[in-house]
């Protein structure tokens, strides 16, 4: 029987037959399109659905995951004895992981034996969700709530997130490129290669020009930072909408040796912010440089 239960949120991105087959508690986050709030239900269908509209011209809003959720969600597992662990959605990227902070120390208040580690994933997409997997395999070798918590803190940072963007004008609207960055990469077919940091923030690293080199580049990376922890995971390969272009960047990883490659629609969450046409690759590698 397993020692602990196991939470995440939609940010993850791990396919939800994934979630459900390995009794992973999902904390379902949502977004609003023209004022209309929709839940982030994880499926293709919702995922197109939101790209479509998105290509359409609409702009959608996320928000982060609630302390009444986490407490809501905490409760009946709380009440079967269970210790918790929860992977969050980077702290560099949301008010989630601060969230399930606070919804931890008001639980902690009401019951003060429960067990609950919160885990700054330091990461988004699936590389939050490659952090999710990990823990379930360190639940299913019947490893403790706090040695799991462990292990995901002193591994994290060797998960990398490497993606690129077809249209640099949602970057912009986050912040992470400049208007006229944005307008000159545009007229010249720019492609930015950009990470996670080892606080959780994106960072461009590289500008390369056109999509196929775009894609060339990330798979070089990938193959250049693998080390003996990368083989027992896959490479998590997450697209907005763009299964073509994210199938060459597989093709090109198994080419270069990778043994097990994933690929997986992005969720409204995180497609939020990237637009879609993004490919996000994930894999555990080399530790992550800090700047």
């Amino acid at each position: 029987m397993p020692k602990f239960a196991l939470f995440t949120d939609s940010a993850c991105d791990m396919p939800l037959a994934f979630l459900q087959e390995h009794d992973v508690h999902t904390l379902f986050m949502r977004y609003s399109i023209d004022g209309q709030e929709s839940v982030d239900t994880m499926t293709v269908e919702s995922a197109k659905a939101f790209f479509a509209a998105m290509r359409e011209g609409k702009t959608p809003r996320t928000t982060q995951v609630s302390t009444q959720q986490c407490l809501d969600g905490w409760l009946p597992v709380y009440e079967t004895g269970m210790p918790i662990v929860y992977v969050a959605l980077s702290s560099g990227l949301s008010g989630s992981y601060n969230s399930a902070c606070l919804a931890r120390a008001q639980f902690l208040e009401e019951h003060p034996d429960a067990e609950i580690h919160v885990v700054d994933s330091l990461c988004a997409c699936q590389g939050e969700g490659l952090l999710v997997d990990a823990a379930v395999r360190l639940r299913d070798e019947e490893k403790t709530a706090a040695e799991c918590a462990k292990w995901l803190e002193d591994n994290r940072l060797n998960v990398n997130a490497w993606f690129t963007v077809q249209d640099l004008v949602y970057l912009k609207r986050g912040g992470r490129v400049s208007a006229a960055s944005a307008a000159i990469g545009t007229m010249l077919d720019i492609k930015p290669i950009i990470n996670v940091d080892t606080q959780g923030h994106l960072i461009p690293r590289q500008k390369v020009k056109g999509r196929k080199r775009a894609i060339k580049t990330l798979a070089e990376i990938a193959l250049a930072q693998r080390t003996e922890q990368s083989n027992a995971y896959p490479f998590y390969i997450t697209h907005g909408d763009c299964f073509e272009d994210a199938s060459a960047l597989a093709e090109q990883l198994r080419a270069g040796g990778a043994a097990d490659v994933k690929l997986n629609d992005m969720g409204s969450i995180i497609g939020t912010h990237t637009g879609p046409g993004i490919i996000a690759l994930f894999y555990f590698g080399k530790t992550r440089p800090e700047e």
